[in-house]
């Protein structure tokens, strides 16, 4: 799953993970949660808005993520967007 957030202060990874049900989520065992977070908001607003450069960006920016979020080891760490 894809999680847009804002910036890396934000404190929305860390309460979505802190919920029981999130826990107990396959993807949440399995470590395939793409937060997606560049620092900026870029990947935040390009996600959002969907725009021709916007996707652009996405497409440079998501592949590996995803690539490592459904490599099948949990023990992969994804790759950060800065």
């Amino acid at each position: 799953m894809i999680w847009p957030i804002e910036d890396t202060q934000s404190s929305v990874q860390p309460a979505i993970e802190a919920m029981g049900l999130y826990q107990l989520l396959d993807i949440a065992k399995e470590g395939r949660s793409v937060w997606l977070d560049d620092g900026d908001g870029l990947a935040y607003a390009a996600m959002s808005w969907q725009t021709p450069l916007s996707l652009g960006y996405l497409l440079d920016v998501l592949p590996p993520k995803l690539a490592a979020a459904v490599d099948g080891d949990p023990a992969t760490i994804i790759p950060s967007s800065d």
